[in-house]
């Protein structure tokens, strides 16, 4: 029995003895065993980077009208409130702020955590970004990259992804109703955004106070749902909800600036955002969509020692637009322009030239393809003076983006 006894204790002992040697080479290998593991996650890493946003099932989420189901208020802030991002870009010159929307998580490599976010917000709010950061409303940050974006209807899409400090805990996604001519004026509605920029997840509510309405927004016509919900600059690309049931109706892209106007905001209604995120997320722009992209003003310059006239000026240009593609530059005197057939004379100024002249480029019968004519003066520093000349390029398709 004795020697049983002493051959049962050796056995174990060597047992023993063996997996300590073995833990062993998980602690005092070079690496301390962490390169596998690190290898794992950059590889990982490395594998998200190259997936294309075109090639990921978002599995987005709709709700029709008929499965809105009422709720409370509180309860709807609850669930929505943390589907809207912050946003801060940063561009060569300036930075800017923001909001943004998730509509859709994403489990790319089927590790059962979600490795994208796909985020939906407003064309000027991310426009000329060199740098875009997302924040929640817990105070996560993430990096923002762009897949899309389209200036006519001011719709820009952008993916975010987790790191090991920042995952998406806690975050929700909105639910789109995009059936727009089911919206009710007179409806509750809540706006939730970063209004000035720095009060990331303020809930304001108000009303639809008119569907369908005209309005010109970033020197573009747009048609908009209306709403009194209080919008202050940095709600832009934020979320206006049906406060009942807490479904996406609309991407806030607007408030009224005017100390003699209140309660006038706008939103892009997601039956306009539904048609253009299909086309962003299939090839990253909207087919058949052009932009001049240039902005107009005025200086005066003097003709004799007496005398001075007023002319229109482009004050500035979208690189992707095809007045700079075309070759225009910030500063040049604008006579005439022709598109196509149709032309302006603006070199003879009066009160109503800016608008006149908004009016003829934003004819819906100009299309891709069409020739456009430019007379303008440029002032030459060799020649100390403003010389005249003429630009001829045609209407391009607009890539944000790719010049």
């Amino acid at each position: 029995m004795k020697g049983i006894k002493k051959s049962f204790i050796f056995v174990i002992v060597i047992t023993v003895v063996m997996s300590l040697c073995s833990c062993a080479d998980g602690f005092f290998a070079d690496d301390g065993g962490l390169n596998a593991s690190t290898s794992s996650k950059t590889e990982s890493s490395e594998s998200i980077g190259r997936v294309n946003p075109s090639e990921i099932n978002f599995n987005l989420k709709y709700v029709t009208a008929d499965e809105m189901k009422p709720t409370t208020t509180t309860e709807v802030v609850a669930k929505v409130r943390p589907s809207v991002l912050e946003l801060y870009c940063i561009t060569d010159s300036s930075k800017s702020s923001g909001s943004g929307v998730i509509l859709s998580f994403n489990d790319s490599d089927d590790d059962g955590k979600d490795d994208h976010a796909l985020v939906i917000t407003c064309h000027h709010v991310i426009e000329d970004a060199s740098q875009m950061t997302a924040k929640s409303i817990y105070g996560k940050e993430y990096t923002a990259e762009l897949i899309g974006a389209d200036p006519v209807s001011d719709i820009a899409l952008l993916w975010i992804t987790p790191d090991e400090n920042n995952d998406f805990t806690g975050l929700t996604a909105a639910e789109m109703m995009y059936e727009s001519d089911a919206l009710i004026i007179g409806a509750d509605v809540l706006a939730i955004g970063n209004p000035l920029g720095y009060l990331g997840g303020t809930v304001t509510k108000g009303i639809i106070s008119a569907l369908n309405r005209d309005v010109t927004v970033e020197n573009r016509k747009m048609t908009l749902i209306q709403t009194d919900a209080a919008i202050n600059g940095g709600n832009s690309g934020g979320g206006l909800f049906d406060a009942s049931t807490g479904a996406l109706i609309g991407i806030v892209n607007a408030g009224y600036k005017s100390s003699a106007a209140q309660g006038l905001s706008f939103a892009i209604p997601c039956g306009t955002v539904k048609s253009i995120m299909d086309k962003l997320l299939d090839k990253g722009y909207v087919e058949g969509n052009f932009d001049f992209g240039v902005t107009f003003g005025t200086d005066t310059f003097y003709n004799s020692a007496w005398s001075t006239k007023t002319y229109v000026v482009i004050e500035s240009l979208d690189s992707y637009g095809s007045f700079s593609k075309g070759g225009m530059e910030e500063g040049d005197v604008i006579l005439t322009i022709k598109v196509g057939s149709k032309s302006i004379d603006v070199s003879n100024y009066t009160n109503t030239t800016l608008t006149e002249l908004e009016n003829f480029l934003g004819d819906s019968s100009f299309k891709i393809g069409d020739k456009v004519v430019v007379e303008y003066m440029r002032y030459s520093r060799s020649q100390r003076a403003y010389e005249k000349a003429t630009a001829e390029f045609t209407i391009e398709q607009y890539i944000y983006g790719i010049i």
